[in-house]
């Protein structure tokens, strides 16, 4: 109780104009059998102290209010989505946070296609955002061919992702996406457009370049479009 009070006072201290003082509970005195008891409490020249420092403290633990830094809901611990009633769109950081060195990036994508018609993505419809409000398209079949080696390891990571969406949806047909082909497989084929049907999902990795700035610890979107709505749905994500 003492403890969801101070998360109460501290959320409601994150938004009191500087300056502002909190007041001090009176203090008050018990009776019994001719003598008067006082209950002992903090003195009331400290307790306003007091109630700044622990209220200042929990304002910086939380890091305050940051209205800019809403990501969006989890699935998993990696898994950012966004849902309404025409789609799911799903963004999958667990590969992405091993990138170091790189200069592409993978994220798994997962569409859930919710309605009674078809919807049909293909390149155009990703981009990813940073915090800058630059955006970058998916990078080139060449570009990925030529400087990408970890496609094998972002398959296995794959494996909780796919898991969460077929827990998630297990009455949905399933599909794999295959944007980019991988390299770790003798096959190199790949689809530049994908249909997905009614009542059904499609999960795989698409890659972008590594924003300027850096990958980790940032706020960034995927915009996504499909070719039957003017709608742009967006992801808030960040990468460990």
């Amino acid at each position: 109780m003492v403890r969801g009070l101070l998360g109460w006072l501290a959320a409601r201290a994150c938004f009191l104009p500087s300056g502002t003082a909190l007041a001090a509970a009176p203090s008050r005195e018990t009776a019994g059998k001719g003598e008067t008891m006082k209950v002992f409490r903090t003195p009331r020249v400290l307790l306003p102290a007091l109630l700044a420092t622990a209220l200042l403290a929990a304002c910086a633990s939380t890091g305050g209010y940051r209205p800019d830094s809403q990501l969006s809901a989890k699935l998993t611990p990696f898994t950012y989505y966004d849902e309404g009633e025409l789609l799911f769109i799903g963004a999958d950081t667990r590969a992405a946070q091993y990138i170091r060195d790189e200069s592409i990036f993978p994220l798994g994508v997962a569409l859930v296609n919710k309605t009674l018609k078809s919807m049909t993505l293909n390149r155009e419809s990703f981009l990813l955002e940073d915090d800058t409000g630059k955006r970058y398209p998916l990078v080139s079949h060449e570009e990925y061919r030529a400087s990408y080696r970890r496609s094998k390891t972002d398959e296995r990571l794959a494996d909780n992702f796919i898991e969460a969406m077929r827990g998630r949806f297990a009455t949905f047909s399933y599909r794999e996406l295959r944007m980019f082909p991988a390299t770790s497989r003798l096959s190199t084929t790949s689809t530049s457009e994908v249909e997905v049907r009614r009542r059904q999902m499609t999960v795989g990795y698409v890659y972008f370049p590594v924003p300027e700035g850096g990958l980790h610890k940032r706020d960034l979107k995927l915009l996504f479009r499909v070719q039957e709505y003017p709608e742009t749905f967006v992801v808030r994500f960040s990468v460990r």
